[in-house]
């Protein structure tokens, strides 16, 4: 954790200078959209910040990881024609809210989820070229109390008039969380009628994060098609190391889809607390993300709702998850 401030310092130097564009993304996800429900993965907020960089204002940190980037890029035929890749810093704040099946009781099932909360800042540089995105992107913050689950979820629900969640004495027990994660992104194919403007891309996808927060390596394409497809790599759920999106002109209409595999090695909030005791449940190692949206970019307002079937993620869990996810950007 001592070298937070040195991370924080060389991410501030290196987004100094001239701003090459710049994007605020609001992220919205909830069991409540479309699925009516209130439990597990029950809420989740996370506010981007995004900035370009341009190569010259770049110190020796940014160099060094738009040189790692470069070398673990995958070299498409065209790539040595393209122009030099577009350069990205963005900052994150976020939560997670966690809860089980039945939260009007106030002693939870042992043998369901236990209640959690995850609180954190981020730190993500992006690499992005004509056809492919990379991310690199740190998380840092706080597991248990001090990451304010049940002050927020009892707070809403005192706002739409719900009862309280009854077993937050329960949840897990503070501790600090770092995780690293890396994001690549390939589009494979393209393919558009330029008299129509109607087209479809498909996305490759693949990723790894290393932490005591999660640790796991995730798989999967993503597919749009529609009208004036724009040139970023999809919208996503609230994930380290999400896409990014790009600055349009007019106005693009797509629908798009997603399949995500995880092979899951750590899950804190199935796991429990790394260092002490705490309620946990025996997660299950390969868990999956269907997801299902539109998308509507006009000019520098962008806006995506996605809705996202969830696999089973631990022994005795009953029913899979289904939630909405809503993200809106502004770029300029």
């Amino acid at each position: 954790m001592k070298k937070l401030p040195f991370l924080f310092a060389c991410a501030l130097l290196a987004a100094s200078g001239l701003r090459a564009e710049q994007t605020v993304t609001v992220y919205s996800e909830n069991d409540k959209y479309f699925a009516g429900t209130d439990r597990h993965y029950t809420n989740g907020f996370k506010l981007t910040y995004a900035d370009g960089i341009e190569h010259p204002q770049l110190d020796a940190f940014g160099r060094a990881l738009d040189r790692l980037g470069n070398h673990l890029a995958v070299l498409d035929p065209d790539r040595d024609a393209a122009p030099p890749a577009q350069l990205k810093l963005a900052y994150s704040l976020g939560q997670n809210i966690y809860t089980p099946t039945e939260i009007h009781t106030p002693v939870p099932d042992p043998h369901d989820r236990p209640y959690a909360a995850w609180l954190y800042g981020a730190i993500a540089f992006q690499r992005q070229e004509p056809a492919q995105l990379q991310v690199i992107e740190l998380d840092f913050g706080m597991v248990g109390p001090a990451a304010l689950g049940r002050q927020i979820q009892n707070g809403w629900h005192d706002i739409i008039h719900v009862a309280h969640a009854q077993g937050w004495s329960h949840q897990l027990h503070n501790e600090p969380g770092l995780e690293l994660v890396y994001d690549w992104r390939y589009r494979w194919l393209a393919r558009t009628d330029p008299d129509s403007g109607f087209g479809f891309d498909l996305i490759r996808r693949w990723g790894v994060s290393l932490g005591n927060v999660q640790t796991y390596f995730n798989a999967g394409p993503l597919v749009r098609a529609g009208w004036r497809l724009p040139d970023d790599f999809c919208p996503d759920l609230i994930r380290a190391a999400g896409g990014s999106s790009e600055r349009t002109h007019g106005v693009s209409v797509f629908l798009f889809g997603s399949a995500n595999g995880r092979a899951v090695a750590r899950d804190i909030f199935l796991d429990g607390n790394t260092f002490v005791d705490s309620p946990s449940v025996r997660k299950r190692p390969l868990v999956a993300d269907l997801s299902a949206g539109l998308g509507v970019y006009w000019g520098v307002v962008h806006l995506a709702y996605a809705e996202n079937y969830r696999s089973l993620e631990f022994y005795g869990q009953k029913e899979r998850d289904v939630f909405g996810s809503i993200n809106i950007s502004f770029v300029w």
